[in-house]
């Protein structure tokens, strides 16, 4: 994927460019990391600054940039060109939570079906 097209070939839209240039410079590359706690409070800080940061990692994944997180604590990274295994368990992660997602819709489709519901 080249930096004109997304998914399905979409023109990447400017604020996607932006939150990916702001993931290069908010996000350190590996081995070096920005603690969740530091990102919430460069958002505020307390609850609401730890749910903003985590919207704003969510937000520049979604623009397309690589963040990774290997859930032990230690924070956010981009990652380097060694750090092929953490990419490949990012996506295996990712891939899990979306098919647990997947299987919970399902479910409310066929709940809605049943109740004679095209959703």
């Amino acid at each position: 994927m080249n930096e004109q097209t997304r998914l399905y070939d979409e023109p990447v839209r400017p604020e996607d460019k932006r939150l990916r240039e702001l993931a290069e410079t908010l996000i350190p590359e590996g081995p070096r990391t920005m603690p969740r706690s530091m990102l919430g409070e460069l958002y505020g800080g307390g609850e609401t600054g730890d749910r903003r940061g985590r919207k704003a990692i969510e937000d520049m994944r979604q623009a397309g940039a690589v963040i990774i997180n290997q859930q032990d604590g230690r924070g956010y990274y981009r990652p380097s060109d060694d750090d092929v295994d953490a990419v490949l368990h990012q996506l295996r992660s990712t891939h899990s939570r979306a098919m647990a997602l997947l299987k919970q819709e399902k479910a409310q489709r066929e709940w809605l079906r049943e109740r004679g519901i095209e959703a």
